[in-house]
């Protein structure tokens, strides 16, 4: 997709999504996601659409389409929702800070971001936990603990009550269909070995793709990690297709479904390469030209 001169200067560009690890680092997480949208987008709204305990996200655009819905369909994990109504003041608790135990504090802002507000209920997650203590600080002054809300509800609490009423609890929501994701290496046709694995989608014709196999053949010979090709190429055409591309580790024919799992606007962006750790757990999705060479730096995957 190229721009338009109806496009912005600013909102044209992929768009970020950062994930937290078991290590605390953030990692963008967009394209493995499904949120790496080129659209020239505006407004951003997080709220729980469905009522199934998780946040879904839904983006405005400059130009058409005008609205986008990013639905969560991961496993949900434990969380509640808490809905405030103040006596003084603004009746949404604009302002209002909830503190959860264990948990942190969530101010409650609803006008945030360009041309963007939020669901004045306040969503919290909760990780492992099945409940926790709720203390609420309001614009007038006065602090309340309201006592424990248990995970999986959507709960009110109101100035002055001194406790939480019940809304609603979760459901399941709708579940779109998943498309086949390759988590793990065993997910893919390629034998297993010891140690991280990096897999290149690629295709004769892309030059990116071309220029990356060198470093691709150096790190394959040293060993210490293991490289393979998944072509967007038939079974008898492959054989011709790695002579001429000069390769020397392993190829396969890119399955359909693999393909349409990193599919984004309906097109396979080309080179993309596929990190999985010495676990065969997928680390990183790394899609677009020239980025080959700060990856493996990052990852200590020396090529020379």
């Amino acid at each position: 997709m190229t721009a338009s001169s109806e496009d912005s200067m600013s909102g044209f560009e992929p768009k970020r999504l950062f994930a937290r690890g078991a290590d605390g680092r953030f990692d963008d997480c967009a394209f493995v996601e499904g949120f790496d949208s080129r659209l020239d987008g505006r407004s951003l709204v997080a709220a729980d659409l469905d009522g199934d305990g998780d946040l879904d996200l839904v983006m405005t655009t400059r130009n058409g389409p005008h609205l986008q819905l990013f639905e969560n369909v991961g496993a949900p994990g434990q969380a509640f929702e808490l809905e405030l109504h103040a006596v003084h003041g603004h009746p949404e608790a604009d302002g209002t800070v909830v503190h959860v135990e264990g948990v942190g504090a969530f101010p409650v802002v609803l006008n945030r971001g360009y041309s963007s507000s939020t669901d004045p209920a306040v969503h919290v997650g909760l990780g492992t936990r099945q409940s926790a203590r709720v203390r609420v600080q309001w614009r007038s002054g006065v602090t309340e603990d309201v006592g424990v809300v248990a995970a999986g509800a959507r709960v009110r609490a109101t100035e002055g009550a001194g406790k939480v009423e019940p809304v609603r609890a979760f459901t399941e929501g709708r579940r779109l269909p998943a498309r086949p994701f390759p988590a793990k290496v065993s997910d893919l046709p390629l034998p297993r070995g010891e140690g991280p694995t990096v897999v290149q989608l690629f295709m004769q014709s892309c030059k990116p793709c071309r220029e990356e196999v060198p470093a691709l053949n150096a790190l394959s010979k040293k060993g210490k990690v293991h490289v393979f090709g998944l072509g967007l190429h038939d079974d008898n055409a492959l054989p011709k297709v790695r002579a001429a591309m000069k390769m020397t580790y392993e190829v396969a024919p890119l399955p359909e479904p693999v393909a349409e799992a990193f599919e984004s606007g309906g097109g396979l962006a080309l080179p993309t390469l596929l990190v999985y750790g010495a676990d065969g757990v997928l680390m990183r999705v790394i899609s677009g030209a020239g980025n080959l060479p700060p990856v493996l730096d990052e990852l200590k995957l020396d090529a020379r």
